[in-house]
């Protein structure tokens, strides 16, 4: 069953966020689209797993705002918990060496993700 719920995973992960992107993107997809994808992926990965879910105070995020979040990367399921308490697309930040895997790379691009490189503080700034 572990196997099952591996491939359900890996399924969903390309699907939903690899293949889907890329098509709606290039048929106009705005970032409230890809936030409902990206929303949809999290939710779908919730259920593979079998782990229920609750957000609390969700209703105090608003979409109008612009916000930081910090999450700690304590699981893979760390990212799918904030997109889902998120109201709107989240650009996460990604490691430069995240965005020199070609297919990897245009994913996060269409996803509005931030690369940020490895160094001083002039490196950070530019980032």
């Amino acid at each position: 069953m572990h196997w099952l719920r591996v491939g359900l995973y890996f399924v969903n992960f390309v699907t939903l966020l690899y293949v889907v992107p890329v098509v709606w993107r290039l048929f106009g997809a705005d970032d409230d689209d890809m936030g409902r994808l990206l929303r949809l992926a999290a939710r779908n990965t919730f259920r593979i797993f079998g782990i229920s879910w609750e957000i609390v105070g969700g209703e105090k995020l608003s979409a109008k705002q612009n916000y930081i979040v910090i999450a700690n990367h304590r699981s893979w399921l760390d990212q799918p918990s904030v997109i889902l308490a998120s109201p709107r697309l989240l650009h996460f930040l990604g490691k430069e060496h995240y965005f020199r895997v070609p297919i990897l790379s245009t994913t996060l691009r269409l996803f509005g993700c931030v690369e940020v490189k490895k160094g001083g503080r002039s490196e950070l700034t530019e980032s």
